[in-house]
């Protein structure tokens, strides 16, 4: 019931995106059509599935234009199918991430933890930029991290840092945390 609940938050701030216009949003013209940097993120995808090749500006962060040309290929190319899916994969990990909050912690901080979450995520869902992969791949390294020192398991702390450096090549962000890691590993 509460992956449900958030596919559906995650849906609706979709949905709200797309039927705002988009007013203040500089990557999405009406909060629907890419602009800026969220075209060339999505132009380099139409390319890669058409031509299966990057183009320069993609080149920069590939993970993110392959990423958006998998969905785009699973949705038949259906640009507002692969936003969906985009928005659906970032709230499994939303709930993962809190499930393993929860498990640990008690409801009061995953509930916390969830909203702040929430209402970071929410903003970029409609956007073909980099960050809703790079929150998405953030949130089940946190979830596979958080498990693993939980469960003194080892195999799950080092697929969450595997999927940590993913996520820091979707998007960069502190990479002194992948050599922090590994410290706290040892």
């Amino acid at each position: 019931a509460t992956a449900s609940i958030i596919a559906a938050l995650c849906l609706l701030a979709l949905l709200i995106n797309w039927s705002n216009g988009g007013t203040r949003d500089v990557s999405a013209i009406g909060g629907i059509l890419p602009y800026s940097d969220a075209a060339g993120y999505y132009e380099g995808a139409e390319r890669l599935v058409f031509n299966q090749q990057l183009t320069q500006w993609t080149e920069r962060r590939p993970l993110n234009a392959t990423f958006l040309a998998a969905r785009l290929i699973l949705t038949g190319n259906n640009f507002f199918g692969a936003l969906v899916l985009q928005a659906l994969l970032a709230s499994i990990a939303l709930f993962l991430a809190t499930s393993a909050l929860f498990q640990t912690h008690g409801k009061t901080t995953a509930l916390w933890f969830f909203a702040f979450t929430f209402a970071f995520v929410s903003c970029s869902l409609h956007r073909t930029l980099s960050e809703p992969l790079g929150i998405s791949l953030g949130l089940l390294a946190f979830a596979s991290l958080w498990s693993g020192i939980a469960n003194r398991s080892l195999a799950s702390y080092a697929f969450g840092t595997f999927v940590l450096s993913l996520a820091l090549l979707a998007r960069a962000g502190a990479m002194f945390a992948l050599p922090a890691c590994v410290l706290f590993a040892a």
